[in-house]
Formats: structure tokens, C-alpha cells, sequence
């Protein structure tokens, strides 16, 4: 009898990797976690070795917190008898992951989900889980976890029993999505487009589709693609999981030849009326508010799901009638409540910034005006309606031209004042109508400090920028001035 809860046992993974194994077989691991601090009772501990620390000297602490047994290159140095006993002792713990991960994959018998794609990679993931774990048993990596020590450790903490389970898949260079299909190979693989970013790592747009192509090169047998029909390089795409054998394609999009195809999108006072064509089938959705590039990741979540689910008719109502949960720095918007300025005063705050690059600067600040229009926000937004844009990284030699490109967004004029955050961003500023004008920043800090101080009763302030900017710090400084609600509207 399997103990509950159980992940892996001991015998399974001294198997699978060449190593010595705990004396203990009669450990139960029930989950795999590489950050001691937080480690649970029955996990797994990785000691893995980075750029800047290695995992080994974290060992003692994972076996303080909980830790059933740790894997390891070397035997660290203050480790009791005990706990010695309970390691599996490896020549290389990142290719005894990629072992583990791939041995796992072997024992699903889920559809296993890939997707990747320019921009809308968490949002679709995590929109995936959001629908699907209503009615299935599902799986889905935690956070971005979208490169290859990422993937793997999704991969190792993925149930063999689930009936779904969702992977998202990054890259900065090609030959990346490659390794990570290899790792995952996809049952059903998802390009959600092909745009702008890491152009610092590719010469042309070209260059990048055929890095996300290579989700393509390691699927499963019998794999489908989801393609999105708008995109530039769709047929190309077709071609290409083709010429893997990938030969079931499913499109979304606006195109009129979209197997998921969006007709209409009519923004009201409940939220969003969406008219949606899937197979030739004419739904009509009605959900909570979400920014309309947000609605072609739900063109996604459609087409899967009638892959996965044979009456799909049936349950359309299940799917639809969720409202949809906004994400932490992909367009979640909340409330601070701050008392010293009267009673139920405060600001709005859109936090995008977990990532930028045109595609997604563009589609974030077009959105933005059906989110002033929405009643709940109108209602409060009686002051200012600030935009505070930091730099978009990873352009190359493109980023002087992309970021002065964004001054040409219409859009910007829903906006009272403009921020700007970082280098680049200058290259939009001056460019801009001087109405339109506000101070640019170097560095983070100082926009922290400025933003802090000047937001008042009624403002609407919407933040977004590359990670790497931290403009995420300012999200949670503004949080802090009072009492914080999240808002899906």
C-alpha cells in the first residue's frame, strides 16, 4: 500500500541515477524543494550549485527543517550520522535532476501542457490551473520556474497521477526550448506568439520563432499545436511543427480561419461580453474584467479544453462562469485604503511589472483604458492617473528605437502624467507631448521615493517595466502606505 502522500520512494530514484542511496528505504519523500528555507517535513532536499551559492551548505539547515533525505555531489562537512545516511550521493546533482525529471515525465499518463512564446507565458499557465482545477486534477509549475533547473523541479514535483499537467517554458538563447522539450515533451504544445523580446540575444524576429519552435522538437507522439493565427509568423509556425510531425494544429485568434476564433470583445458595467467561435460553435461568455490580451490567453485555455475534455459543450459553463484571479505583477490591480486622509480614501494600483518588452507595453497600456472606463474604477479614480514605465531589457541594439517607438502608443493619453524609470526610457520621454511629461528616473530608488510621496486621494497609478528594474519594490511601498485588498473586478 502506497503511503499518502507519497512522491517518490527511495528505491525509484537510486534507480534512475547513478548514486549512493540513503540506508533508509523506508523514507517518504512528499515533496522536492532546493531553498532550505523552505523546506517542509518529507521533502527532498536539492543542493544545488549556482552562480553566487552553493546548495551543499544549506543541508544542515534542510534536515533542521524537516528534510527526509537531501541529494548531493559532495558530503558536507557538520552533518550527524544520522542525516549522512539519508543521502543521495551523486557526481553531478543538476544532471541527476534532468534524470529524475525525464523518469517522471515516462511515468505520466496525463496530457502534459508546454507553453511558451514571447509574451503571456505565466498568464496562460496560470490561467490553465485556474480553469482546470475546478473539475480535474491538475498540476502546473509554481511561479515562472521556466528554465531548465525550473522545469526540472516542476517536472520531480508533479504527481504521477494527475490528469493535466502544465509547464511554461523560457528561453535567452536557442537551444534552450529544445533542452526543455526534450525534459517535458509536450502532448499538447503552445507558442502563445512570437514578438519582440530577447532580441539582445537574436538578430531578427525570425531568429526567435524558430527558438519557440523548438517546442516542437522533442513532443510526444500524436502532439497538438496551438498556434495563434494573428501572429506573423503562424503559417511559418505550421510548417515547422510539421516538419516535426506535430501534424494536429489548433489556431486562436481574430483571424477569420481561427479554429478558436474571438468576434467580440464589449466592455459593460459586469465585466466583459465575449463572443467566441470554437469549431464553428458560437459561444457567448460573460466574465469578471481582464485586459483583452488577457482574453487571448482565454482562447487558449477554450482550445484546450476541448482537447482534454470530450463534452466539452457540456462544461462550457464550468469554465466560463469562474471569474478570472489576476496575477501578482501581471495586471493585478488592488486597493490601499489610507486612513490619515479620510474615511474609505485611497489609490488604485495596476502592478504590471513583472516583465515588459513591446508586445506586451503595448498591449498592457491599451488595456489600460477599459480599465478606467470600468464603473468600480471610475468611481474612485477621482484624482490623478499616473504611468510609471521602467526600461524593457534584452533588446540589443533595437532598445533606443523600441522604447522611442512607445511614444507613439495613442493610448498614452489616458494617462494625466508619465514616469519613467530607468535609461532607456528617456528615449520615450523626450518624445512625448509635454503634457504628457513627468520625471525620469536612473535609478529605482529615487522613483520610489518620488512616486511614494506625491500619490494622493483618488489616484489610479499603473507600474510596469522589466523585473530587473524592481519596479515591483514600488508596488509593494505603495501597498504599505495603508490597508491592501486585491480587486477582480
Amino acid at each position: 500500500m502506497e503511503e499518502q502522500g507519497l512522491l517518490w520512494e527511495v528505491v525509484e530514484i537510486a534507480d534512475c541515477i547513478e548514486c549512493t542511496k540513503p540506508l533508509y528505504d523506508e523514507l517518504f519523500i512528499r515533496g522536492i524543494e532546493f531553498n532550505s528555507k523552505n523546506v517542509k517535513d518529507g521533502d527532498l532536499f536539492i543542493a544545488m550549485q549556482g552562480e553566487y551559492t552553493d546548495g551543499h551548505k544549506y543541508v544542515n539547515d534542510a534536515f533542521s527543517r524537516g528534510a527526509a533525505a537531501a541529494l548531493v555531489s559532495r558530503i558536507p562537512d557538520c552533518l550527524s550520522k544520522e542525516e549522512r545516511e539519508k543521502l543521495f550521493l551523486v557526481k553531478d546533482t543538476k544532471q541527476a535532476m534532468i534524470s529524475l525529471a525525464k523518469f517522471r515525465r515516462s511515468q505520466l499518463q496525463g496530457k502534459v501542457i508546454g507553453v511558451t512564446g514571447s509574451v503571456g507565458k505565466s498568464s496562460t499557465k496560470n490561467m490553465l490551473l485556474h480553469y482546470q482545477k475546478q473539475h480535474r486534477n491538475v498540476s502546473a509549475a509554481v511561479r515562472s520556474f521556466n528554465n531548465e533547473n525550473g522545469v526540472c523541479i516542476s517536472m520531480m514535483r508533479t504527481p504521477r497521477d494527475v490528469d493535466c499537467a502544465i509547464y511554461e517554458m523560457g528561453m535567452d538563447k536557442a537551444g534552450e526550448i529544445a533542452n526543455l522539450s526534450s525534459i517535458i515533451q509536450p502532448d499538447i504544445a503552445v507558442i502563445t506568439t512570437v514578438g519582440k523580446a530577447h532580441l539582445g540575444a537574436f538578430d531578427k524576429v525570425k531568429d526567435i520563432a524558430d527558438a519557440k519552435a523548438e517546442i516542437f522538437s522533442h513532443c510526444a507522439s500524436n502532439a497538438i499545436a496551438i498556434l495563434n493565427h494573428d501572429n506573423e509568423y503562424f503559417n511559418y509556425l505550421c510548417d515547422c511543427a510539421i516538419n516535426y510531425n506535430v501534424n494536429h494544429i489548433i489556431s486562436f485568434g481574430k483571424h477569420p480561419e481561427s479554429d478558436v476564433r474571438l468576434l467580440s470583445i464589449e466592455h459593460n458595467a459586469g465585466g466583459l461580453d465575449v463572443i467566441v467561435s470554437i469549431f464553428g460553435d458560437i459561444i457567448n461568455i460573460h466574465t469578471g474584467w481582464m485586459p483583452d490580451h488577457q482574453v487571448m490567453n482565454f482562447l487558449i485555455v477554450l482550445a484546450v479544453e476541448s482537447i482534454l475534455q470530450e463534452d466539452f459543450h457540456i462544461h462550457m459553463n464550468d469554465i466560463i462562469s469562474l471569474p478570472w484571479c489576476s496575477m501578482k505583477g501581471r495586471g493585478q490591480l488592488s486597493e490601499i485604503v489610507v486612513k490619515q486622509w479620510g474615511n474609505d480614501s485611497g489609490i488604485l494600483v495596476m502592478d504590471e511589472s513583472y516583465n515588459a518588452n513591446p508586445v506586451s507595453m503595448k498591449a498592457a497600456i491599451k488595456s489600460f483604458g477599459s480599465l478606467k472606463s470600468h464603473p468600480f474604477v471610475k468611481n474612485r479614480n477621482t484624482g490623478y492617473c499616473y504611468a510609471v514605465l521602467g526600461d524593457m531589457l534584452g533588446l540589443g541594439k533595437t532598445e533606443d528605437y523600441e522604447h522611442a517607438a512607445l511614444s507613439e502608443i495613442k493610448d498614452l493619453e489616458n494617462f494625466d502624467r508619465i514616469i519613467t524609470v530607468g535609461k532607456q526610457m528617456k528615449s520615450m520621454m523626450y518624445k512625448l507631448p509635454e503634457h504628457l511629461r513627468g520625471p525620469s528616473f536612473i535609478d529605482v530608488q529615487s522613483a520610489i521615493e518620488y512616486v511614494v510621496n506625491i500619490v494622493s486621494n483618488g489616484d489610479l497609478v499603473f507600474i510596469k517595466g522589466s523585473n530587473a528594474i524592481g519596479l515591483s519594490h514600488m508596488v509593494q511601498d505603495l501597498q504599505q502606505l495603508g490597508s491592501m485588498k486585491y480587486i477582480n473586478l
